[in-house]
């Protein structure tokens, strides 16, 4: 089994180490010179990138106790359906389809290793843990609802702690660092892993359309990605002078060209990107406002241009996504915001186009963020779990070896339309992914400033500081009771 897990971390660290060579460099990827052995230079680099993942992977993998757990299945509550996080744990049989396919190749060693079988129970992920805690029914070793259910889930008080596991590294790239971050005192009460690819499929992001990028001779955005140039100023000067009548009509809409084509649900995507949240965490001071409301201000002020300044934008409304969906693959916007899960559905697109973060503040700003949306699936363990330590070896093996084979299966997808296959693709979503926010303000909606940005660039509204103001007093009364609440809880 040892070298087929190799083969699985080299296919992929080989994606994602793709174009690494020509990372911040800002020198052209196609142009390489010669080592002292004749290969390109940053093949070795490549190469060495390749090995250290592959290694990492087979030390966890090892360093996993050994455990015979006698045919006792592992079970997990998940809602049924597409959409749900019913696929990422589970997978009857192989049929085909790559992701499908990695799922059950997963749980197969999982199986094998732990002598357990990964079981699915389709259901209301978050009742029918709730149910099962306060009945003493210990039937569920993990729940997968989404973010928001599971903060509910956390303020209630029915949650055992990922940080009491004796068998994880959550710092490790197999989990979501973002998740882990999203601490109490040392409490983590939900948790994401490679396993939730769903994840992924809600990450904000942007694309463009390459033909429109050369035809008005700009600058390549992966380059300005690269080069760390990829701010909002950048962008905002990029999209200003696209918008052009194109049917000649009089009117702006949806038959004309934009310099940016976005929904109603992607303005927290600038606010993130920018570095901003509404609520920190750390030992020392515990749960905190956090928002830097001069910073905010600016920013508001740049994103009420973007949206709402000379035709620049064009915004589907909420239910209506796919009507700017089938603008920007008819040529109608050099840059796209949606989520990751959007490139699949860019297959059918004529026109060339690339998949980068959101642009970052400013050039000083160290990495590209951005958030997730809090339908995202998550994992959950019940307060009443009655084995941490078989628990805790059965999570960290999914982890790793959804990294090995979930990863670059969605990878895979993602990257397969007729022009997204290409090296800056991989390069650009392992950016993406690497730098995702987790936000105690917009996870706990009830603290009250989830939708603060969002709803006044909807309103084209400058006015942060009095409306922040406002829910000051409620935000932080909301904050202590979840405090205590925490402190109350092992």
């Amino acid at each position: 089994m040892k070298n087929y897990l190799r083969a699985a971390a080299l296919m992929l660290a080989a994606l994602i180490s793709l174009s690494f060579c020509a990372c911040g460099s800002g020198a052209d990827p196609t142009v390489t010179d010669a080592n002292a052995d004749g290969a390109p230079e940053g093949a070795t680099e490549a190469a060495e990138t390749v090995d250290t993942e592959a290694a990492e992977l087979e030390a966890a993998l090892a360093a996993i106790p050994e455990f015979d757990f006698e045919g006792k299945p592992f079970n997990v509550i998940a809602r049924p359906a597409v959409g749900t996080s019913e696929k990422e744990i589970y997978s009857a049989e192989e049929n085909g389809e790559v992701l499908n396919d990695a799922v059950f190749r997963r749980n197969s060693l999982v199986n094998e290793r732990f002598n357990t079988e990964i079981t699915l129970i389709t259901g209301d992920a978050s009742a029918k843990i709730k149910s099962a805690v306060l009945s003493g029914d210990n039937t569920y070793d993990i729940s997968m609802p989404n973010i928001s259910e599971a903060s509910t889930l956390a303020s209630g008080g029915i949650l055992y702690n990922f940080c009491a596991l004796p068998h994880n590294n959550f710092e490790k790239p197999w989990w979501e660092l973002g998740t882990y971050e999203l601490n109490i005192a040392g409490k983590v009460f939900f948790m994401n892993s490679a396993m939730n690819y769903l994840a992924d499929d809600v990450t904000y992001i942007m694309m463009f359309n390459k033909q429109l990028i050369a035809d008005n001779g700009m600058e390549e955005p992966y380059e300005l990605v690269r080069g760390g140039k990829w701010t909002l100023d950048v962008f905002t000067k990029m999209i200003q002078d696209i918008s052009a009548d194109i049917d000649g009509d009089g009117e702006f809409t949806t038959n004309d060209l934009y310099g940016f084509i976005t929904t109603s649900a992607y303005q927290n995507g600038f606010f993130y990107a920018s570095d901003l949240k509404y609520i920190n965490s750390d030992a020392d001071t515990g749960l905190h406002l956090a928002l830097d409301v001069e910073k905010a201000t600016l920013l508001l002020e740049k994103t009420n241009y973007i949206y709402h300044g000379g035709n620049v934008t064009w915004m589907s409304p909420g239910g209506q996504e796919g009507v700017g969906k089938d603008m920007f693959m008819q040529n109608g916007g050099l840059f796209y915001g949606e989520v990751m899960s959007y490139i699949v559905n860019m297959r059918a697109m004529d026109t060339d186009f690339g998949v980068i973060p959101i642009p970052k503040w400013d050039e000083a700003q160290e990495n590209y963020k951005t958030y997730v949306n809090n339908i995202s699936s998550t994992m959950v363990i019940p307060l009443n779990c009655p084995d941490p330590e078989r628990l805790s070896a059965i999570l960290e093996m999914i982890a790793v070896t959804s990294r090995m084979y979930v990863t670059p299966a969605y990878y895979d997808v993602a990257l397969s339309g007729k022009f997204t296959r290409d090296e800056e693709s991989a390069e650009m979503l392992e950016i993406i992914r690497r730098h995702r926010v987790y936000d105690f303000g917009m996870t706990y909606t009830t603290i009250g400033l989830s939708d603060l940005f969002s709803s006044l660039v909807l309103k084209n509204s400058g006015d942060i500081i009095s409306q922040y103001e406002k829910r000051i007093s409620k935000a932080e009364t909301q904050i202590d009771k979840l405090t205590e609440k925490f402190d109350a809880m092992e």
